[in-house]
């Protein structure tokens, strides 16, 4: 389930998560698409990331976001989503969380991720 224009990515994104379909959620990224983690450590390919999202939908943390404006250049695109965890579920303060995430488009029209940082600041 790739987006069709870059302004679509987070609420994409948003359905997947909420559907729990991780394959829609895999989707969203090219194979060799990488995400930063916070320790530094970088995730590649489908089997990492699988394992990735299998984690934030079973801790279930209720975040919702509000993705910023895209700014498209040509094939590429900057996206950036600030997320919000409940106070419940981030031990007992709102945590406010900011992402950054570089599409591009593919030659059927539609965009994927090519690189994710789930937590840039």
């Amino acid at each position: 389930m790739p987006f069709s224009r870059p302004e679509e990515m987070y609420a994409t994104f948003a359905k997947a998560m909420h559907d729990h379909d991780i394959d829609a959620l895999l989707d969203l990224f090219e194979p060799n698409a990488i995400t930063a983690q916070p320790d530094g450590t970088q995730l590649t390919g489908a089997d990492a990331r699988r394992d990735m999202f299998t984690g934030l939908l079973t801790a279930d943390t209720g975040m919702a976001g509000t993705q910023r404006t895209a700014l498209i250049a040509d094939d590429i695109a900057l996206t950036s989503t600030t997320y919000t965890i409940p106070a419940d579920q981030a031990g007992g303060a709102p945590t406010t969380i900011n992402t950054a995430e570089v599409s591009r488009r593919q030659p059927d029209g539609t965009w994927r991720v090519v690189i994710d940082a789930p937590a840039f600041s």
